[in-house]
């Protein structure tokens, strides 16, 4: 094996593990800023992940039943779900295969 390939070969795996170490911090940061500030939408909302029944992430519904706040990613337990036994957030969807959430009804 010639050197000059060798040290391409490395070069490149530092370049791409630096792209996915990057892309998997900003997809971090954009969860731990939507777990700090609470994640709202409206508990008419359909085909998201916030108002399924089979999203396992933290959430509650307002006192008025208006809204669905959630407060961290969750974990889809839908086995007909893209997404099954995948953390998801909050506002991932539409999904074809979502159900509402019982707290809904």
């Amino acid at each position: 094996m010639n050197n000059d390939s060798s040290k391409d070969r490395r070069h490149f795996v530092r370049v791409a593990t630096g792209l996915v170490a990057a892309g998997f911090a900003g997809g971090l940061s954009r969860a731990s800023r939507a777990a700090e500030r609470g994640f709202t939408m409206g508990s008419d909302t359909t085909g998201r992940c916030i108002s399924c029944q089979y999203w396992g992430g933290v959430r509650r519904v307002s006192e008025d039943g208006s809204q669905i706040t959630a407060e961290s990613l969750g974990w889809c337990n839908n086995p007909k779900s893209m997404s099954y036994q995948k953390t998801t957030p909050p506002d991932l969807g539409p999904m074809r295969s979502w159900t509402q959430w019982g707290a809904l009804s």
